[in-house]
């Protein structure tokens, strides 16, 4: 493939993330934030999915990767992938559910949400981590 095509396309691809970032702030800017910050159920669920599945999916899988190949996943990649599992939710998950005629708006507010409370639930991963492995 030609390299202006190459590099076209990568600035193109760049541009998601941006861009999907705009249009939750439209969102969010059209629904106010402590409406978006208001939980329910649905959002519960996915604060859950969040920082606690999604986590605890991670570690069952580094013990087993430890365990059927000892000596491949050393301790720091064990801390980095039970942090990173706990990052918050992607910025263009709403555009995605736009796009798929999903709730959008519950995409959003749990980017929002997810982002608020990750400061919070950064330091604790990082301590059950550093403690576990």
């Amino acid at each position: 493939m030609p390299l202006f095509v190459m590099n076209t396309t990568q600035l193109l691809g760049a541009l998601v993330t941006p861009l999907a970032l705009l249009y939750s702030g439209m969102m969010l800017y059209s629904a106010g934030l402590l409406r978006s910050l208001q939980l329910n159920k649905a959002k519960i669920l996915g604060i859950i999915g969040r920082f606690i599945l999604g986590p605890l999916l991670m570690y069952v899988t580094i013990i087993a990767t430890r365990h059927l190949f000892p000596g491949l996943v050393t301790s720091m990649d064990s801390q980095v992938w039970l942090v990173q599992s706990a990052t918050p939710t992607m910025a263009i998950l709403p555009v995605l559910a736009a796009q798929k005629g999903a709730n959008a708006k519950l995409g959003n507010d749990l980017v929002v949400l997810t982002t608020v409370l990750f400061i919070f639930v950064l330091p604790i991963i990082y301590l059950i981590a550093k403690a576990v492995f």
